[in-house]
Parts: structure tokens; C-alpha cells; sequence
């Protein structure tokens, strides 16, 4: 979990992520309450290079202050440190726009397993066989 408090970002127990995992690695967020405003539109921004950033991730956050996101796509087989930063844009009391932002922060992602096939075919065969 990486919990926000103001600008900053800070991760929260001890799981190490693996690369290659895809649709697997949750990346979950608790907001403090300066960021729980009535319409906020949050995005996060993650990326191994600054010179090449995919697009932002949109996120819903939820009445309890939370919000959750996978890693993208495009990055999912890379390895090293991930960096992490979160946009919040929402309208004042007047109807101004507001915008804040978070420090970047990195957490490192581990060389996961490399598949050169998929397992489940070979289990499938093997009961079918047995």
C-alpha cells in the first residue's frame, strides 16, 4: 500500500514487486484528507526513464479516501526503480481550478520469471494424461 500524506508518497509494508506480472501487482493508495475533495480527478504517473513516459493513469477515488491502480502495460516487463507520481485536480469552493501534485517517489521492481510458454498447457496435459 502506498499511503499519501500532502506531497509525499510513502510505502507501507514489505512486498517486493516482480516484473512481468500482468494484471497481478495492485498498487493500492490511501489518501490524507487535504486530497478527499467533492469531484477530484486523480492520475499517476509511473515510469522507469523520464525522457520516456507513458501515458498517466486515471484512478477513482473512493468515499473512504482509497484508490487503487495496476502498473501499465508498457511497463510491466521492465525492471529497476519505479517512479511514482500522483495529480489531483478538482474545483474550489469559488469554481477555480485546483491542481496539486505529489513529490516522485521510487519503489523497486525485481526480475520476475521469464515464460517462454505458458505453464497451464503443460499442467492441462498433464491431468488429461494421468
Amino acid at each position: 500500500m502506498l499511503l499519501i500524506i500532502k506531497n509525499v508518497i510513502k510505502k507501507v509494508g514489505g512486498y517486493t514487486m516482480a516484473s512481468s506480472e500482468n494484471n497481478y501487482t495492485k498498487f493500492h493508495f490511501e489518501f490524507s484528507d487535504d486530497w478527499i475533495k467533492p469531484g477530484i480527478q486523480l492520475s499517476v504517473n509511473m515510469f522507469f526513464d523520464p525522457d520516456n513516459i507513458p501515458d498517466p493513469v486515471l484512478m477513482d477515488m473512493k468515499e473512504d479516501g482509497t484508490a487503487f491502480c495496476y502498473i501499465p502495460n508498457a511497463l510491466k516487463d521492465e525492471s529497476g526503480q519505479l517512479y511514482i507520481g500522483i495529480t489531483g485536480t478538482y474545483a474550489d469552493d469559488s469554481g477555480n481550478q485546483v491542481t496539486i501534485n505529489t513529490l516522485i517517489t521510487s519503489l523497486n521492481i525485481g526480475n520476475g520469471g521469464y515464460m517462454v510458454k505458458y505453464p497451464a498447457n503443460d499442467v492441462y496435459l498433464y491431468i488429461l494424461y494421468k
